[in-house]
């Protein structure tokens, strides 16, 4: 009978994990692609990335119908998305609200399609092993796909329909998760290598910058010195190393490197849009709705920019989008932050990847687009 049970025990152990992999694996697919649908993601005709997409919700679905207690602080954070869309739906009476590329209306299904999920799969199996795993083994077909389309010849390197910075990112989240997999110190070392050099052909500046920092946050974090000082002597030697390499990368690259930021074309429209988020809300501290940021900016200054964009930096975009209100958002979400980096229970891979999400999220992409970083903070 105890041999009968203990069999019993196992083979429901085996596929309540098996579940939890499978609800990993469709969670990790919904973070990447950040929405239910991608018109490039199609096999034949058939979209496949719809159903997986849609796994989360199914699970959160039975989840619910099982009667199962749902986590308080999940309650909290759906009803603080209500809430918040009530508010952003009360600010489009009066100022209306962006119809380019239904942008107004895409942010607010994303919180509940893709964001509720994500966040209703931490609040019932946590950030667990499952999950990274499940992280990991994405970001390796990232990674395999890039060395295998890896051409000198070409100008920057994207894959599986996604932009440079997108692709950069996760070549950039996979390598710091070699370092937490991969045990075999001389297998770490060749894939973080060949790692760099898919991120400098991307030739996206800003994903390179924020890994480093990262990085080297082992270092500031140790309060060594002298193991601070070896850190810097890598990165030094790194970049003069990298000098050469992006010489045979193509000479265009070589603006990865350049000390003088403010100078490019994108930094410089960055700090355009910044400088225009906060006279908006300046302008108005109640906000003006969601998507709403590029048609208020239009009215207090003539611009370039294209209807449907953004502040490129994730609490800029709140504030100005959603006002006070917004602003309390972006205080708590800066707290938590700050209590996760003095959290001792936290991994060290796990602060490295909320430093380098938080930083992307300051100067590149939207609310959308920082669906990994709100899921750890949330």
């Amino acid at each position: 009978m105890d041999r009968l049970n203990k069999t019993y025990s196992n083979s429901s152990y085996l596929t309540k994990n098996f579940f939890s992999l499978i609800w990993a694996f469709s969670i990790i697919s919904l973070i990447m692609v950040g929405r239910i649908y991608d018109s490039r993601l199609s096999i034949y005709g058939f979209n496949f990335i719809i159903f997986i997409n849609l796994i989360p919700t199914f699970f959160a679905f039975f989840y619910v119908l099982s009667k199962k207690k749902i986590n308080k602080n999940f309650s909290f954070f759906f009803l603080l998305l209500i809430v918040t869309t009530i508010y952003s739906s009360i600010l489009f009476i009066h100022y209306g609200f962006n119809e380019t590329d239904n942008y107004s209306f895409n942010k607010i299904m994303y919180l509940f399609l893709v964001l509720a999920p994500i966040v209703f799969y931490k609040y019932v199996n946590g950030l667990d092993k499952n999950f990274y795993y499940a992280l990991f083994f994405a970001c390796s077909v990232f990674f395999i796909f890039g060395i295998s389309q890896f051409n000198i010849d070409s100008e920057r390197m994207a894959i599986l329909g996604g932009g440079p910075i997108v692709f950069s990112r996760w070549i950039c989240v996979f390598l710091i998760l070699c370092f937490n997999f991969i045990k075999n110190n001389i297998l770490k070392w060749i894939l973080a290598i060949f790692s760099l050099l898919l991120i400098i052909k991307a030739g996206s500046k800003g994903p390179f910058i924020f890994l480093i920092v990262s990085v080297l946050y082992k270092y500031i974090s140790d309060f060594s010195f002298k193991t601070f000082l070896i850190g810097i002597l890598i990165l030094c030697l790194s970049i003069v190393s990298f000098e050469i390499i992006i010489e045979i990368l193509g000479p265009r690259l070589s603006s990865i490197f350049s000390v003088d930021l403010l100078d490019a074309t994108s930094s410089i429209g960055r700090i355009e849009r910044w400088r225009m988020a906060i006279r908006v809300f300046l302008e108005n501290p109640f906000g003006v709705g969601f998507g709403n940021y590029v048609p208020a900016t239009q009215i207090i200054e003539s611009n370039d920019f294209y209807m449907s964009e953004y502040p490129h930096n994730l609490f800029l975009e709140l504030i100005s989008e959603l006002g006070i209100f917004g602003l309390g958002i972006v205080y708590i979400l800066l707290l938590k932050i700050y209590n996760m980096l003095n959290n001792p229970n936290l991994k060290l891979f796990e602060k490295q990847l909320l430093i380098f999400l938080f930083l992307n999220s300051m100067v590149s992409g939207d609310l959308i687009d920082s669906r990994f970083l709100l899921l750890i903070l949330i």
